[in-house]
């Protein structure tokens, strides 16, 4: 299929493949052994993932547990904390609408916009959600009336994957809305029956934290040899 794709594209300078897998990667080098074209790694990244076959946090180091414990009870001071799916699509929509909230002001202090201030972008994932409900999840955590947390999640048979979140970041450095959201949310997937709560590719600190590390993604560039791409 990918020689396929690159004899069709005779003019393509550049064929470019995002975090594949490792039989990807092992299909794409092949491809360019056949097709004599060149290739080059452009990003590696690790994964983690929850181990959702055991009580989740029990799976924790001692001093995160420590640390969502403590996040717990100062946000349960507030209300009762709980972690819910919003059912139907006026509160799908409600749950939405917090998770841009949220995302928006955390990126806003970092000096950027976030994923969702592109305009097709979040028109696709509202679609998304229209025509899949059963496979996209927002998880909404709160204490008691105010929302702390949003998760945008999608599962698929036995795992569930982290895609995009929004968290109410204040200068208590007790309160862990992040850590708190996906603790809640693992062990709330672990009680529905799923085995994996897949924090996907990218080697952040909350990541290495909360899971154990798994396969790795590679991005690779296949290139043709012309004058352009020498150039380059």
């Amino acid at each position: 299929a990918i020689c396929a794709i690159i004899e069709a594209m005779p003019r393509a300078d550049e064929f470019v493949f995002r975090n594949a897998r490792p039989p990807l990667v092992a299909a794409v080098v092949a491809a360019a052994e056949r097709t004599g074209l060149g290739w080059r790694t452009l990003l590696r990244q690790p994964t983690y993932a929850i181990d959702l076959t055991q009580p989740v946090i029990d799976g924790f180091s001692s001093a995160l547990r420590a640390k969502i414990r403590r996040s717990m009870r100062r946000y349960e001071e507030r209300g009762a904390l709980k972690l819910d799916r919003p059912q139907g699509e006026e509160e799908r929509a409600v749950a939405w609408t917090e998770l841009m909230r949220l995302h928006a002001q955390t990126w806003q202090r970092r000096g950027m916009k976030g994923v969702f201030g592109a305009a097709d972008f979040s028109a696709f994932h509202l679609r998304l959600i229209e025509e899949h409900p059963d496979k996209t999840d927002l998880l909404r955590l709160s204490a008691g009336d105010e929302t702390i947390g949003i998760l945008y999640n999608f599962t698929d048979q036995t795992r569930a994957y982290n895609y995009q979140s929004g968290f109410l970041y204040e200068s208590n450095n007790q309160l862990a809305p992040g850590f708190v959201a996906h603790a809640l949310a693992a062990e709330h997937y672990r009680k529905r029956g799923l085995q994996l709560y897949d924090l996907m590719g990218g080697d952040a600190d909350y990541k290495r934290r909360l899971g154990v590390e798994g396969e790795t993604l590679h991005s690779i560039a296949l290139v043709r040899d012309t004058v352009k791409t020498r150039l380059r």
